[in-house]
This record gives structure tokens, C-alpha cells and sequence, in this order.
């Protein structure tokens, strides 16, 4: 979780977000690159959202707690001093999908 802005750049809130930079980098780097988990989205899941692994208890390796997906078209860059909380991991099947709708959007 951190605070980040909406993709119009207001409304800063505490929001999960998905790291992407490799592990190693992340050590190193002053900022880190992310993509933002929303939980609103619409059934028919949209060619930039990748649907996350969520349970209403908390207990998804996520920690999300409600249906949420990885909106890989909002990707922001936050200092390491902006993460509040570490809720869980994406798994790597899902975290995959992600890099690679990254990928393809340049």
C-alpha cells in the first residue's frame, strides 16, 4: 500500500499498487516502478487489467480482500519512502500477465 494520485494526477489515497522492477533493482533504486490495483472494473475485464487472486478474510497470498485487478495502463513510479504496508505478493502466473500487457503497451 502508498499513497499515490489517481491517474489524473489528484485525489492522493493509500492504494495497493503491484512492483515491478526486478528484486535486485529494487534494492538499489530510489524509486520503484508499479502499477496500480483498482476494484473497479467492469466484468468483461479490460485488455489492460489483469484479474488478482483476492479472499473477503484477507488470506489470498494478495491480501486483497475484495475482486481488484492490476490496471497495467496506469503505471507511476513512487519513492520507497511512499509505501505505508506490505499486504502480500502477486503470484507469479498473474505477475507475468502483468509485465507482459506492460510490455506490449510500450
Amino acid at each position: 500500500m502508498a499513497r499515490v494520485c489517481d491517474p489524473q494526477g489528484k485525489n492522493p489515497k493509500l492504494r495497493p499498487l503491484v512492483l515491478v522492477d526486478a528484486t535486485a533493482e529494487m534494492e538499489q533504486a530510489e524509486s520503484l516502478a508499479a502499477v496500480a490495483i483498482t476494484s473497479r472494473f467492469q466484468l468483461s475485464i479490460a485488455h489492460d487489467e489483469v484479474l488478482l487472486p483476492w479472499h473477503a478474510q484477507g488470506i489470498a497470498r494478495t491480501g486483497l480482500t475484495k475482486p481488484s485487478v492490476a490496471k497495467c495502463g496506469w503505471q507511476l513510479r513512487i519513492s520507497k519512502s511512499d509505501i505505508v504496508e506490505r499486504k502480500g505478493f502477486v503470484p507469479v502466473p498473474h505477475l507475468r500477465r502483468v509485465l507482459e500487457i506492460i510490455s506490449r503497451l510500450g
